[in-house]
């Protein structure tokens, strides 16, 4: 088995780290439990939020996308070039208004439709999809 060639690393903007500490936050306050955690929210939302930011990545070699994000629950993810049918850049309403998207994989077999693996606020995702589907 040879080494692949990494060709290129994407690059991530530091505004995911605010929009995962609001989402968590609105989350907390629609439930009846997440009230009650709402006072230590502030320190330990920064904590976790920060090392998921810390353990975001992809790299594109010249036979694979390799992804990692997590960091309770830490997921890898090498996905060969020739199973990629399609990267999707999703923006809503909220991600939009903050500069930010979704950059999902979508595979050939892939599950329930949702891709194969999805980061946020990957810089120039648009660039960077393009790079991956001009290598494919």
């Amino acid at each position: 088995m040879t080494n692949s060639q990494l060709l290129a690393t994407a690059q991530f903007d530091r505004r995911p780290f605010l929009y995962w500490w609001l989402m968590s936050s609105f989350m907390l306050l629609i439930t009846m439990v997440g009230i009650f955690l709402i006072p230590v929210w502030p320190v330990f939302g920064y904590f976790a939020h920060k090392k998921q930011y810390e353990n975001l990545g992809m790299d594109l070699t010249d036979r694979s996308l390799n992804a990692r994000k997590g960091w309770l629950f830490k997921k890898q993810q090498n996905i060969p070039l020739d199973k990629i049918t399609d990267m999707a850049v999703i923006e809503g309403p909220i991600l939009s208004a903050m500069g930010l998207c979704h950059l999902t994989i979508e595979t050939a077999g892939g599950s329930g439709g949702g891709g194969s693996a999805q980061l946020s606020g990957v810089s120039d995702a648009l660039g960077f999809r393009d790079l991956v589907l001009r290598q494919r």
